[in-house]
């Protein structure tokens, strides 16, 4: 796959189920690999050489338009089912 390109991405703390945007910038950019199965959530590659969860909402700017349309939810998740994923930070 092609890469879409470096992003700034917002402070955050996930708990795997919610987001809390924190102030500021992250200090490193993010270039999107591919989606998980947690909705929302995708595995980014960042200029500091780790590979981090990242919410797509802690994207900053329009940034969140470029990435590609993630894929339908499984089908046990649209049966009102809550998922969890993994815990994150920026």
């Amino acid at each position: 796959m092609k890469p879409i390109g470096m992003f700034a991405i917002r402070n955050f703390d996930y708990n795997g189920l919610f987001v809390h945007l924190e102030g500021g910038e992250a200090p490193y950019r993010a270039d999107f690999i591919k989606w998980t199965t947690d909705p929302g959530v995708a595995l980014f590659q960042c200029s500091d050489g780790e590979k981090r969860l990242i919410p797509s909402i802690c994207i900053m700017g329009i940034g969140r338009k470029f990435l590609p349309p993630p894929p339908p939810p499984p089908k046990e998740l649209n049966c009102g089912i809550v998922h969890f994923g993994f815990p994150a930070r920026s």
